[in-house]
C-alpha cells in the first residue's frame, strides 16, 4: 500500500474487485455466523461475512483466500482487510448504488415517461446495460424463479405498476418508519424488503438484468 499527499492510504488491490460475481439481492446476513448486523460483502466472490476485526468470518476469510477489498453493507464504506484501513478511492459509486440505488424526484419522472429518446427518427426506449452487457428496461426486469416463485414475480410486478406506491418505495419512505417502536414488526421488515428490491428493479445501473426476489420472500416466510 502506498500512502498519498492527504494522508490517505491507496489500495494497491482495487483490481482484485469483481463486479460480475456481487449479488445484493441475496440476504444481507454473515454466510458463517447468520448474524445480520455489521456485515460486509468481500467484492472478489461476492460472499457476506460480519465483522472485519481479528477473529470475524471477514478477518479469517481474507487471510484464508487472500481476498482483501470488502463493503459495509450498511454504511456502504470500503475496507482492506486484515489490513484495517478503509478504501477512499473514487470508483465505487457504481457498486453503492447496486447495494441501495437513490432515487430522486426527477428521475422517477424520467422512469415514468418511459425514458424515451429518439432513435433514427422514432421513438424507442432507452435501455441499460448489466455489467456483462445484456440488456434491460429499468422497472421491467426478469425476476428469478426460486421454486414454484412465478406468482409472487408477477405480484411483484403488478403492484409496481400502482404509481403512488412506486414512488413512495423508489423514495425510501419506508424507512422513516424504522425509528418507531414497531422498527422490528413483522410489517415493517417485508415492507423494508420489498423497497429494497423495487429500487433494485426500477434501477438503471444494475450488475444483474434480472433480479431476485429471495430477501423478500424470506422476509414473508
Amino acid at each position: 500500500m502506498k500512502r498519498q499527499l492527504d494522508g490517505s492510504i491507496r489500495c494497491p488491490y482495487l483490481d482484485t474487485v469483481q463486479r460480475d460475481r456481487l449479488d445484493f439481492d441475496l440476504e444481507l446476513q454473515c454466510s458463517v455466523t447468520l448474524l445480520r448486523h455489521s456485515v460486509y460483502a468481500c467484492l472478489v466472490c461476492g460472499r457476506f461475512f460480519s465483522g472485519r476485526g481479528p477473529g470475524t468470518p471477514a478477518h479469517t476469510h481474507a487471510l484464508e483466500s487472500g481476498h482483501r477489498v470488502f463493503v459495509n453493507l450498511t454504511s456502504k464504506t470500503f475496507h482492506c482487510v486484515p489490513d484495517d484501513y478503509e478504501i477512499k478511492e473514487v470508483g465505487f459509486e457504481d457498486i453503492k448504488m447496486a447495494i441501495d440505488p437513490v432515487f430522486s424526484i426527477e428521475k422517477i419522472k424520467q422512469l415514468e415517461t418511459g425514458i424515451l429518446a429518439e432513435r433514427d427518427g422514432a421513438r424507442a426506449e432507452v435501455v441499460s446495460r448489466d455489467v456483462q452487457g445484456r440488456s434491460y428496461v429499468p422497472g421491467f426486469v426478469g425476476m428469478n424463479n426460486l421454486g414454484r416463485t412465478d406468482w409472487l414475480n408477477s405480484v411483484i410486478h403488478l403492484l409496481l405498476r400502482i404509481a403512488p406506491l412506486r414512488r413512495h418505495l423508489l423514495l425510501g419512505r419506508e424507512r422513516a418508519m424504522e425509528g418507531h417502536a414497531s422498527a422490528a414488526s413483522r410489517p415493517l421488515e417485508i415492507l423494508k424488503a420489498f423497497g429494497a428490491l423495487a429500487r433494485k428493479t426500477c434501477s438503471d445501473s444494475n450488475f444483474r438484468a434480472a433480479r431476485s426476489p429471495m430477501a423478500l420472500l424470506q422476509a414473508i416466510s
